[in-house]
């Protein structure tokens, strides 16, 4: 009833359901942050006399918190890893470029704040629905999760939600992997805001762009700048208010603002169906001059996703990264296994088989837990989609022909380095018949020596021996025109140091 009464076209529908994966979700909500609207930690807290009917309990939001502290725990604990929308190293670069993703990175003064923001969920028409405090030094995922489940839980049982935020895509990986929406993840889809989305890698726009995702349409997530654009005349106002006072404030502001949006629903609703119209005229205009099919088209999108998440399209220091990985865990698998083998032998010839079994069980797991792990890894680099001979091939014996593979590559490495020392010291004037050989090397090091000598002042130059002589007591007379002629060319006719051709 709430939430019909903040916006009755996003909750007046009588119908709730949809499938939100592949047609579009019954609600699509706005989620962002902001560190301006701090407050002072000296500024108090001054009496309650005010029920909020936006903002959440600050002690909630912290209790959902030490929930997903705890699904985090039990995830370490050994829970097998699910399918990813994203390689992991994706979701890295993107949670790496965003503020909101770094969730230890302090905003504000340490203990000069007591609140350092406040984030809000609103609706596609940005009318502000539910409002938290940020009491921590940074934008963690806690506050997007509590706003979700707030939502939900005030929805139908059977409804879907579409959630458009900054790093959406580092929120689903995170609600992938370590379940903090529970029973609620098939009936939330998540996407990154549109303009927050061109920060984000290429595979990640693919995936999570509201443009490119199914069931988001022309929603751009960008309604919370409005919001905040709306507010940010009361920042210097209540940086210094008592804690009551500020919520008291701000609630009914975001309330005023909520029933400028309703009021202004007509007009919205007139421009975007106004907007929708030209979009789709100027669609089908580019696909009549292109002359491609719909289903052509869909089908290359659906392989350019595919292309993007694939391991081969990461950097080659990832994917040495990932070969690496995928060895060591072959060498896990083989240690153990030989391990879980001798361990069996020794307990079955002690006590029997049945204790044996039961005293192993543990072990057995873990060794599932890495034989599982070596699937996945194996399944990532692709190996049989490149290579089809191998298709079937167990990944131990992958793993012998990457050794090989890898020492054959070292030893034609070894020889070609040798081949070129080898050839630096055949280019001789006589050519391989004629290197250069300890003579020419001895003639070069005494010419240095000669050079630097000759140099210093405090030296008796009438003792030194030119450079043309040196090369004729070293080199027999009979040779040393036909094999160094081209050498002494080059040296000065006054016994100076070699000089260039000009």
């Amino acid at each position: 009833m709430r939430l019909r009464q903040l916006c009755p076209a996003c909750f007046a529908s009588l119908e709730w359901g949809r499938d939100a994966h592949r047609r579009f979700p019954d609600v699509i909500i706005q989620l962002d942050g902001n560190f301006h609207h701090r407050r002072n930690t000296n500024g108090g807290r001054g009496p309650h006399f005010y029920e909020p009917q936006l903002f959440l309990d600050d002690s909630w939001v912290a209790s959902v918190g030490r929930a997903m502290e705890e699904l985090r725990g039990t995830h370490h604990a050994g829970h097998l890893r699910p399918q990813f929308t994203l390689p992991e190293e994706v979701v890295t670069a993107c949670r790496e470029s965003f503020r909101a993703a770094q969730e230890k990175e302090a905003h504000g003064v340490p203990g000069f704040h007591d609140e350092k923001g406040l984030v809000v969920g609103s609706c596609v028409h940005d009318i502000p629905l539910v409002v938290c405090n940020i009491t921590t030094p940074g934008e963690r995922q806690m506050y997007a999760i509590a706003i979700i489940q707030q939502l939900m839980a005030e929805l139908p049982t059977s409804a879907t939600l579409g959630v458009l935020y900054d790093v959406g895509c580092v929120l689903d990986h995170s609600c992938n992997l370590y379940g903090y929406l529970g029973s609620l993840r098939p009936r939330v889809v998540m996407a990154v805001s549109i303009l927050h989305s061109y920060g984000h890698q290429w595979a990640c726009q693919l995936a999570y762009s509201p443009r490119r995702r199914c069931g988001f349409g022309l929603a751009n997530g960008e309604g919370s700048e409005r919001i905040w654009s709306r507010h940010r005349r009361y920042i210097p106002i209540l940086r210094r208010s008592g804690k009551q006072k500020r919520v008291f404030i701000l609630d009914r502001k975001f309330l005023h603002t909520a029933s400028l949006g309703r009021a202004s629903l007509g007009r919205w609703m007139r421009r975007r169906l106004k907007f929708l119209a030209s979009k789709t005229q100027e669609v089908k205009r580019v696909l009549r001059a292109s002359g491609v099919s719909t289903s052509t088209i869909e089908d290359q999108i659906a392989k350019q996703r595919l292309a993007s998440v694939s391991i081969r399209s990461l950097p080659p220091k990832q994917i040495l990264s990932k070969v690496q990985s995928f060895m060591k865990l072959q060498n896990d698998i083989e240690d153990l296994q030989s391990t879980i083998q001798h361990v069996r032998t020794s307990l079955e010839r002690e006590l029997g088989p049945s204790k044996a079994r039961s005293l192993l069980s543990q072990m057995t797991e873990s060794w599932e837990q890495l034989v599982s792990r070596g699937e996945e890894l194996h399944a990532e680099l692709g190996i049989e989609a490149v290579y089809p001979q191998l298709s079937g091939v167990p990944p131990g014996a992958v793993q012998t022909l990457i050794l090989a593979r890898n020492l054959k590559a070292r030893i034609r490495k070894r020889v070609a380095e040798r081949m070129w020392e080898r050839s630096r010291l055949n280019r001789a004037a006589g050519g391989i018949h004629q290197p250069i050989g300890r003579i020419m090397i001895t003639i070069m090091l005494m010419l240095m020596i000669l050079t630097t000598v000759q140099g210093r002042n405090s030296f008796n130059r009438s003792k030194l021996v030119s450079p043309d002589a040196l090369v004729l007591s070293i080199v027999p007379s009979s040779n040393s025109t036909a094999m160094y002629g081209p050498f002494t060319k080059f040296t000065n006719r006054r016994g100076g140091s070699p000089c260039r051709r000009h």
